[in-house]
């Protein structure tokens, strides 16, 4: 599997972030998950949407207070399409255990989030090229 990356661009609107992972294709050819009934593994993943919005609050050193709601951005409808199956559209429960496991996980690793920050400043792209192949 490649390394995961991301890559931003700054234009006179502000700034656009993307997560570069593996083809579609990729994930196409492996065997179907066991059943995620619980909606935990869902939710889990949906984390990853989140993470931008949830670096924006550590950012500025606000507090979550509840469930984040911004269903015209690509990352909130990309994680809705993955709590829809067990949860529905807008489910904002699942979209809070998203939210906070992100947060989680950022405020753990800020030291290496901020270094990535920082090479996407730079060069406008990172990659993890250390990742198992």
């Amino acid at each position: 599997m490649a390394p995961p990356g991301a890559s931003i661009t700054s234009g006179p609107t502000g700034s656009c972030g993307e997560a570069i992972w593996p083809a579609r294709e990729f994930f196409a050819e492996l065997a179907e998950p066991q059943p995620d009934e619980s909606g935990i593994l869902a939710a889990t993943a949906a984390s990853v949407f989140h993470a931008g919005v949830a670096a924006e609050l550590i950012l500025a050193g606000v507090p979550w207070a509840g469930p984040i709601r911004y269903p015209h951005a690509t990352d909130y409808q990309r994680a809705d399409e993955m709590l829809q199956p067990v949860f529905g559209r807008h489910a904002s429960g699942a979209h809070a255990y998203a939210q906070r496991v992100a947060l989680c996980v950022l405020e753990a690793r800020w030291g290496e989030v901020e270094a990535i920050a920082g090479e996407l400043v730079r060069t406008g792209r990172w990659s993890n090229c250390r990742a198992p192949i």
